[in-house]
């Protein structure tokens, strides 16, 4: 789901520091599962599953650990962005554009840092797909 856009969208190489630690999947037990998070860690999505299915959902990162009370991936996806306007932290490089994205079309509000150009063609891509089906 994050790949495409992020592809589509990404600051030219040279531009972008390589965050190695972005996306990471672990098959643990949850009874032994551990949220810790530094200080310093970007705020994240972790999602526990049971059985194949997702039984817990949190925001980590920079120390806070966010239960998100729900299942539902669209619910963390908007705790994720909360977190990180009530926190006031300027989104990962990687990410930057998709959760740009992110904040345009879900909370209406246009991501206002430096964007590719790449970012732009996409986002008028997306805004007039949304345009034509509302129509």
């Amino acid at each position: 789901m994050m790949k495409t856009p992020q592809e589509k969208t990404k600051i030219p190489k040279g531009k972008e520091k390589v965050w190695y630690r972005s996306w990471r999947m672990y098959q643990i037990r949850t009874s032994k599962a551990k949220l810790i998070t530094k200080t310093t860690d970007a705020p994240r999505i972790t999602i526990f599953r049971t059985s194949g299915a997702c039984s817990a959902i949190f925001v980590i990162g920079g120390g806070i650990i966010i239960n998100a009370h729900s299942t539902d991936c669209q619910i963390a996806v908007k705790m994720l962005l909360a977190t990180y306007y009530v926190l006031d932290l300027n989104y990962p490089r990687m990410f930057a554009m998709v959760l740009g994205i992110l904040q345009t079309f879900l909370f209406n509000d246009p991501y206002r840092m430096e964007t590719s150009h790449q970012y732009k063609f996409f986002i008028k891509k997306v805004r007039k797909s949304f345009d034509a089906i509302t129509e």
